[in-house]
């Protein structure tokens, strides 16, 4: 089935193309959300000396992740990459863009070379693949190992090769040492969903291999008792109870709970601007139902039902559906750009190139951005807090909607109306490196600098200096503590017995609850809400004459652009 050759010849170059657009865009935005610093706050404290066995997390007792992701974060960050934040995002872009190699060298040999480039295009492109293949989180790592468990497994059980078995049995171990025991059991239910549907019941007979079990087993397994023996039976339930069949099932407090509908609409969204191919090849690999066919949709199909039945959900559960989804919609887009193109597809290119012209003008209007934020408020979603301050960059350099608009107008042109084949191509890949590239520059790029904490804390660092002292009131958020490069203690703070601390820094959502006249402003940073707006105060001795004064509102402080 596989011809190692085909695959080499198609999968390094898509590998590399992937790696190194990658490389560009993690190593330009800085931190300004939350989820990300955290995780890279645990792989310094691995590089530290803190945490290594457990990644240490701020506020909580126990991790709520396996490790592997975190030491190969530590790794990078260890071996000096810079900037910092490249290096915590390198096993992202690395593992992202290996499957992506594997995407292209699999469909190069299932369904021809130009297959091969689309379905490499597609996944490198699509809107949820390429965001997580450029942070600092886990999703990614599990991803990528569990779609070389996946195919190990099913091409040991399909050729009755034990090499190939046992390579996806270890690749099992690595995922579930990346997010928990889903790395085993997805890969397995593909697999045998797969042997099920081609009526082979010997594929699952060969799936009890001592080697390939020894392999899967014995890593994950090793952790796990080492992790409980260091950090007690509270990590084990966490990690394997709380994390896994809790959150499956729904028991006590599940963040992001939704129903057995959510992800259908998520998904297509998340494989924009390719939701229609795949929706194309979907239908025509049920049509055909190859054995390449039947294990792509069933690797689709088991990721989004397993999925579908949890009660937690979140858009980057999905991600291992992408390179089987993927999969299919490249011979799709090979048989739309040799089609012909006739009057009625022009017509549509035309009417959706006019229409994306106009919605961007419209969009570039102060009043319909004004209404549209005031839409935003009412969203329910995890991006909600950053609509608003969007919504502002938008308004601060109004040309980036025309011209993103224009640009995309004229590759739908080419895309769907295009004369030839290569003119069709070409609009197909324009399209997908504007949506990811191009937004990432002209729009995520701004929003990043605008939220990041990066020049507030520059800006501590200078006004406090080396020798001063600075402590925290309330929790800080983890972007401020990934850059800030001095440990900040908790304050113990009396206004009449300052205690040696010269500084405090804390956030809006603190000072709302907890005013101190002994505090005098000095700078401050708007984030995305209360939780993410700091300002840094110098302190200043208060007689018990002037206790009274403490609950009095402060005097707003200057910008950290402010000296």
């Amino acid at each position: 089935m596989v011809d190692g050759r085909m695959s080499r010849r198609l999968a390094l170059p898509a590998a590399v193309a992937a790696a190194l657009v990658g490389l560009l865009v993690a190593g330009s935005l800085p931190f300004y959300t939350r989820a990300e610093p955290r995780e890279a706050n645990a792989a310094r404290a691995m590089v530290e000396g803190r945490g290594l066995l457990i990644p240490e997390r701020a506020g909580d007792a126990t991790s709520k992740k396996p490790p592997l992701y975190h030491w190969l974060a530590a790794a990078a960050l260890r071996a000096g990459v810079q900037p910092a934040e490249l290096a915590v995002r390198l096993p992202s872009v690395v593992l992202g863009a290996l499957v992506v190699g594997a995407t292209a060298g699999i469909g190069g040999t299932a369904y021809g070379t130009a297959a091969g480039v689309f379905a490499a295009l597609a996944l490198a492109t699509s809107f949820e693949w390429f965001r997580a293949a450029t942070q600092s989180r886990v999703d990614m790592t599990l991803t990528a190992f569990l779609s070389l468990a996946t195919l190990g497994l099913w091409l040991g059980v399909t050729r009755d090769d034990r090499r190939w078995l046992r390579i996806g049995a270890l690749a099992a171990a690595l995922a579930t040492l990346a997010k928990g025991p889903i790395g085993i059991v997805l890969p397995l239910a593909i697999v045998g969903v797969d042997a099920l549907w081609s009526r082979d019941r010997g594929r699952l007979r060969r799936l009890l291999d001592p080697v390939a079990a020894a392999c899967v087993l014995l890593p994950p397994a090793c952790w796990y008792l080492l992790a409980t023996e260091h950090g007690g039976a509270a990590v084990l339930r966490t990690q394997l109870l709380g994390e896994n069949i809790e959150r499956f099932l729904g028991v006590g407090d599940v963040p992001h709970r939704h129903g057995p509908l959510y992800y259908p609409p998520l998904l297509a969204g998340g494989l924009l601007p390719w939701t229609p191919a795949v929706a194309v090849g979907l239908r025509k690999a049920w049509r055909r139902r190859t054995a390449i066919d039947r294990l792509c949709l069933a690797w689709a199909g088991v990721i989004l039902v397993f999925f579908s039945l949890a009660a937690g959900k979140r858009s980057v559960y999905l991600l291992p559906a992408y390179p089987p989804l993927a999969l299919l919609a490249g011979p799709a887009l090979v048989a739309w750009c040799a089609r012909p193109a006739t009057v009625r597809a022009r017509r549509v290119a035309a009417a959706s190139a006019a229409f994306v012209g106009l919605a961007a003008l419209a969009l570039s209007l102060p009043a319909v951005q004004a209404g549209l934020a005031e839409l935003a408020t009412r969203i329910v979603c995890s991006d909600r807090e950053l609509l608003g301050p969007a919504f502002s960059v938008i308004a601060t350099s109004p040309w980036r909607i025309p011209v993103t608009g224009l640009a995309l107008a004229l590759v739908l042109l080419l895309g769907i109306g295009g004369r030839t084949a290569a003119a069709r191509g070409a609009g197909l890949v324009g399209s997908g490196l504007l949506l990811t590239v191009g937004t990432v520059f002209l729009g995520t790029l701004p929003l990043a600098t605008a939220l990041t904490p990066r020049e507030f804390a520059r800006a501590v660092e200078r006004r406090v200096g080396p020798d001063g002292r600075l402590c925290a009131l309330g929790p800080l958020p983890e972007d401020l503590r990934w850059y800030l490069t001095r440990p900040v203690p908790a304050c113990e703070l009396r206004c009449d017995q300052p205690g040696g601390t010269d500084w405090v820094v804390r956030t809006a959502a603190f000072d709302a609850r907890r005013r101190e006249a002994c505090l005098r402003p000095s700078l401050t940073h708007t984030g995305t809400g209360p939780g993410d707006n700091l300002r840094l105060d110098r302190v200043t001795v208060v007689t018990a004459a002037e206790d009274p004064a403490r609950t009095a509102p402060s005097a707003p402080a200057p910008p950290h652009g402010i000296p």
